[in-house]
């Protein structure tokens, strides 16, 4: 056929947001797929629905998670990869009777995790918190940190330094019922004592408030108390059920605006 009829691609090559470099990116996780597969019957085939809390915005329907082609090249994916498949690993494995944390009246409030590996595992959201702040996606356009912390972010990732308990403190927290185990909302931006935090809803009922302030806890706050730290141990209290919770008026909200579509 010679060289009628033939079509030569051009590979573009785009700054990857982590190196610096102009390489060929490639679709990247920003939330790993991992904890959207948590969420799916393994029986039913149909995608999940992805919810927005933002106005005029609509579910949308997923069927490999939340990915950017615009930030990563294969280089560095190689790097967030090794935390989240820790991550992975780490929060969803089967709980151990054991590892419940009881209320004085027998039921279960919480559970913990021990032996985590605390640089894997924090870093694991250090990344998640960078990859939503750099990225386009519009489910992310409410996590902008700035330059400032994203390149401190930046910095910790490469040299894997988690950095102390109060350095971007991480507070994990999760739904048990079968509502809340399949809910995913944007992350956005709110203030808990007067200190910015962001919370980003992670998937199979997890959702963490991670610190975007200079400004510290006391070790004898609460959210200090519960979040990740060196101790290689991670409490993990439940949250109520969905149909009870703040979410819920919002999750309504969104659902009847879907049907009149």
């Amino acid at each position: 056929m010679g060289e009628i009829g033939k079509i030569k691609f051009l590979e573009i090559n785009m700054e990857c947001k982590f190196c610096l470099k102009d390489k060929k990116l490639i679709d990247a996780h920003i939330i790993p797929r991992c904890f959207f597969e948590a969420m799916r019957d393994k029986k039913d085939n149909r995608p999940f629905q992805l919810l927005s809390n933002t106005k005029n915005e609509y579910s949308q329907k997923l069927w490999i998670g939340l990915y950017d082609k615009n930030i990563l090249c294969e280089d560095c994916e190689k790097v967030f990869q090794k935390y989240d498949d820790y991550a992975c690993k780490a929060l969803l494995s089967n709980i151990d009777e054991s590892d419940y944390i009881l209320d004085p009246n027998g039921n279960k409030i919480g559970y913990k995790l021990e032996n985590v590996d605390y640089k894997k595992l924090k870093l694991f959201f250090l990344s998640v918190l960078w990859r939503a702040s750099v990225s386009k996606r519009k489910e992310f356009k409410k996590v902008d940190i700035g330059r400032s912390f994203e390149d401190r972010l930046k910095a910790m990732v490469k040299n894997f330094d988690p950095g102390s308990t109060n350095d971007f403190l991480l507070v994990l927290r999760r739904f048990i019922d079968d509502l809340g185990k399949n809910f995913l909302m944007d992350p956005y931006k709110l203030r808990i004592d007067e200190i910015n935090f962001y919370r980003f809803y992670l998937g199979a009922g997890y959702e963490f408030h991670i610190k975007v302030d200079k400004r510290n806890l006391k070790k004898s706050d609460v959210l200090y108390l519960l979040a990740l730290r060196s101790e290689s141990l991670l409490y993990v209290p439940f949250r109520e059920n969905l149909l009870s919770s703040k979410e819920f008026p919002i999750l309504k909200d969104i659902l009847n605006k879907s049907k009149k579509r």
